[in-house]
Order: C-alpha cells, then structure tokens, then sequence
C-alpha cells in the first residue's frame, strides 16, 4: 500500500510542472471555449466535451431544467 502512494506522489510530482507549461486556452468564433494540454509522449488524442448544465449553471426561477433535461438524454424518460 505504502508502496503504490509513494509511486503515485512521484508521478504527481513529475507530471505536475510538465503538464503546467503546455496548457493554452482560446475562444472560438462560435463563442466555444477550448483548452489544448499538449502531451507528445504518445501518439494519442483525447477528446472531451463538457457542458455548463445543472444545478449550478441554471437562472433564478429556471431550476430542475438541467436535472430534466439529464433524465431525457440518459434514461430516455
């Protein structure tokens, strides 16, 4: 046990200040933000999409809709 968070402490610690300097963030024409973490030491990408929806994202008298909205796109009710 001691042995797995000590390699995971090292890796934190390694792949803090590498990750820290390739970060660049830009808005798109469309109004899309887009973060890029630059990370050459494999031939892979990732994508992700994240949406500001739910409890926290909605207007003052507008609550539920995002709680709604996630019932209608996962459990198809």
């Amino acid at each position: 046990m001691r042995l797995g968070f000590g390699i995971a402490a090292v890796v934190a610690v390694l792949a803090g200040p590498v990750l820290a300097d390739t970060v660049s963030t830009f808005k798109l024409d469309n109004g899309m933000e887009v973060v890029v973490i630059e990370d050459h030491r494999a031939p892979v990408v990732v994508h992700m999409v994240w949406y500001r929806i739910g409890a926290a994202d909605e207007a003052p008298g507008h609550s539920g809709i995002g709680h709604f909205l996630e019932h209608l796109m996962f459990q198809g009710t």
